[in-house]
């Protein structure tokens, strides 16, 4: 799996390139705390080719691809997991 993250201005960055559900989600956390932001949630929309993460700002989103069917249902349940310890 491919995770990216696209900034306010739309710009993509390539954050890693994972094997796992559990990865590519430690992948995100990482990069929000080593930019000092707090999720409010983890959202996920399928589109085409890739799913689209909102993590609760409103220009900022991560997006994963290259991902196969036995990731959709852990991707789901991770970000259930993920929703249930957030701390405001």
């Amino acid at each position: 799996m491919r995770v990216e993250f696209s900034n306010g201005n739309g710009k993509r960055v390539f954050i890693s390139e994972v094997n796992n559900v559990d990865d590519a989600i430690s992948d995100m956390s990482d990069y929000m705390e080593n930019h000092r932001f707090n999720a409010m949630h983890m959202k996920a929309r399928q589109l085409d080719n890739e799913w689209k993460i909102d993590v609760g700002s409103w220009t900022e989103f991560f997006y994963v691809s290259d991902y196969n069917e036995r990731d959709v249902d852990e991707l789901k349940s991770a970000l259930e997991e993920f929703n249930k310890y957030l701390q405001f």
